[in-house]
């Protein structure tokens, strides 16, 4: 299930989109949204006390994309946050430590891959593993949103 958030404790996103999914379905959709999002390796930050792993999006605005393709002014990005809560590991694949600081990733997708772990893929096969006690994850835009003339492209 995914539902319109009003807010989200902790953090203050006041834009558009405000969204938290709880279950499969929820999450599929939160994965679609940001899909092709631009995540700095830098805005990825895990807090044990909280249970709590956090990233900063510059997401491509997919909703409604389809029927602005003739306005390349309609073509937008925005700032998101995402956070994942009820987070007790977090595990990453394939980064080199020489380039943490610089590198701008590629968000694939997120997925449940077990009941207690999710995947969030990036290009390049960097991959994030969270373990949680339970799914909850919360997706809002910040105000600000930006033109764009790049479309992502899937082949």
């Amino acid at each position: 299930m995914v539902q319109r958030a009003s807010t989200h404790k902790k953090n203050n996103t006041s834009g558009d989109l405000r969204l938290m999914a709880t279950d499969k379905e929820g999450l599929k959709t939160i994965s679609a949204l940001l899909q092709d999002a631009l995540v700095p390796y830098v805005s990825m930050v895990y807090s044990p006390e909280e249970k709590r792993f956090l990233l900063q999006a510059m997401r491509f605005k997919w909703e409604g994309h389809h029927l602005k393709k003739d306005f390349p002014e309609e073509k937008q990005r925005s700032f998101s946050t995402v956070v994942f809560d009820h987070v007790i590991h977090v595990h990453k694949h394939n980064f080199e430590q020489t380039e943490k600081h610089h590198t701008e990733l590629n968000f694939l997708a997120v997925e449940l891959v077990s009941e207690n772990h999710l995947r969030i893929s990036f290009s390049e096969e960097k991959t994030v593993v969270l373990t949680v006690e339970k799914l909850e994850i919360f997706l809002g835009d910040h105000e600000g949103n930006w033109p764009t003339n790049y479309v992502p492209e899937h082949i």
